[in-house]
């Protein structure tokens, strides 16, 4: 495991493994949240655990912390997904997927203006309407980096029948 501030190094010379980040004594390094709640792949692991498994105790926390009274609970797709399930098995709701995400669209929060994050935003999710029309909806997400994405999607929510669109943010 790389820890926080650490470059390894590797040639035909051996492994070698540097530290950049100059720390007093006994300072822990700092490790980034970003890094499980949104930035990792599900599959890596940091400080001997999984990411798909901290995103979903953080979903069973966030259950006990903010209980919903909906019909169905659901993700803005992706890195929040493990989070929504975690969310749905400790409040006894149905996880269900209201929202397909286009994969070749990337990632918006890193356009370099308002407008282009706005576009992006627009093609990035289709509705999977049959799954929610007509029910109330909790959507569990961690995007809030610059806060675009969730307006625009709770509004396409709603235009496709859902009768009531919650969110609540990891």
């Amino acid at each position: 495991e790389v820890l926080p501030g650490e470059i390894v190094q590797i040639s035909r010379h051996g492994v070698k493994s540097l530290s950049v980040v100059p720390r007093p004594e006994g300072d822990l390094p700092a490790f980034c949240i970003f890094e499980y709640v949104y930035f990792a792949r599900p599959d890596s692991i940091f400080e001997g655990q999984m990411v798909y498994t901290v995103r979903q105790r953080c979903g069973r926390q966030l259950a006990i912390e903010a209980p919903t009274d909906v019909d169905l609970v659901s993700t803005v797709p992706e890195s929040a997904t493990p989070a929504a399930l975690g969310y749905a098995q400790q409040s006894g709701l149905p996880y269900t997927e209201v929202l397909c995400k286009n994969r070749y669209v990337g990632r918006t929060f890193i356009q370099p203006n308002t407008r282009l994050r706005q576009l992006g935003v627009a093609k990035k999710f289709g509705v999977l309407t049959d799954n929610f029309a007509g029910k109330r909806v909790v959507l569990i997400d961690d995007s809030i980096v610059r806060g675009n994405t969730i307006s625009p999607i709770i509004k396409l929510l709603r235009e496709a029948g859902a009768t009531e669109v919650g969110f609540l943010q990891l």
